[in-house]
């Protein structure tokens, strides 16, 4: 922050706040012209889990968050337990492609069963701490058993892979789902003749998940919405989606920012993502009829 506003001062240019999950939010417009406000978007990363109703640059409306920790962090936990990256196809890529790529391989996406995290719960609030846990206590189970050692790669692997990748998914899925329904039921796109055209967003790192995303479009469209994710490359680039974000903002607000003082600006670490309706998500307690999802009743995890 120092150096940003030592920069500022020199060359006399504006300061701008960015939040971190707005930016990822907001990259999926600087590729899609016809992305227009508002939208539904789910932001998973390897450090977050959160779906928001983007209303505008500026508005955001919470409808639901991870409990604990992250799909992406879920990923890399249990690619290390499974030890991925001791074969040679896995070694120089990240823990969630690792587990994507080794799922394709799978004949059997249903050999191992996973319980659905937060099942009884109407909100869409997201859990991953366990699945995680189950994880791993499943593999060190099955070592045990097979008289394995520690770095050794577990039998079965691609299909332990695929069935992990099915349950977190399905939940992804759900509270999606979920989060519909609530924007429906209180006209977030528009009733009637004045009924907006709806879209939904994937955002963040574990948006460049191939199968997640393909899922998230097929029941998506079965309300209407058309899905939109950003290139992969800027799924997880940082420094693109923040750059963005400011010419965003300062389209939106150009006189705020230029007459903004920068001794006023200063970092937030615990900075919230827009309005929390969380809360009011959960006590309408709304009870779905999910909807079938092609690909994910096949045994075999295609991108066909």
């Amino acid at each position: 922050m120092r150096y940003a506003k030592h920069l500022a001062r020199k060359y006399s240019k504006p300061i701008i706040p960015i939040h971190h999950m707005e930016a990822h939010a907001l990259t999926a417009r600087m590729e899609n012209s016809d992305l227009n406000f508002p939208f539904l978007c789910l932001l998973a990363s390897g450090g977050h889990c959160q779906l928001a109703l983007v209303k505008s640059v500026s508005e955001f409306i919470l409808l639901g968050e991870s409990l604990d920790s992250s799909p992406g962090s879920c990923f890399d936990r249990v690619a290390r337990a499974l030890n991925l990256h001791a074969l040679p196809e896995y070694q120089n890529i990240n823990g969630g492609k690792a587990i994507e790529l080794a799922a394709y391989k799978s004949t059997n996406s249903n050999r191992f069963v996973f319980g659905l995290p937060l099942l009884e719960q109407r909100n869409c609030q997201f859990s991953f701490d366990g699945l995680r846990g189950v994880c791993i206590q499943r593999i060190d189970e099955m070592r045990k058993r097979l008289k394995m050692a520690p770095n050794e790669t577990i039998p079965y692997y691609e299909d332990f892979c695929a069935s992990l990748l099915k349950i977190m998914t399905k939940h992804l899925l759900q509270r999606t789902q979920r989060a519909i329904h609530y924007c429906d039921r209180f006209g977030a796109f528009g009733h009637g003749n004045n009924k907006l055209p709806k879209a939904f967003v994937f955002s963040g790192g574990v948006a460049c998940n191939d199968f997640i995303y393909k899922a998230m479009d097929q029941m998506v469209s079965q309300f209407d919405f058309k899905s939109y994710r950003c290139s992969k490359r800027l799924c997880s680039d940082n420094g693109v989606m923040i750059a963005w974000n400011g010419i965003e903002r300062w389209r939106e607000n150009e006189n705020f920012y230029r007459n903004l003082d920068i001794d006023s600006v200063l970092p937030d670490c615990f900075a919230k993502l827009g309005t929390n309706q969380t809360e009011q998500v959960s006590k309408k307690h709304m009870k779905c009829d999910w909807v079938k999802v092609p690909c994910m009743e096949t045994e075999t995890l295609t991108l066909d």
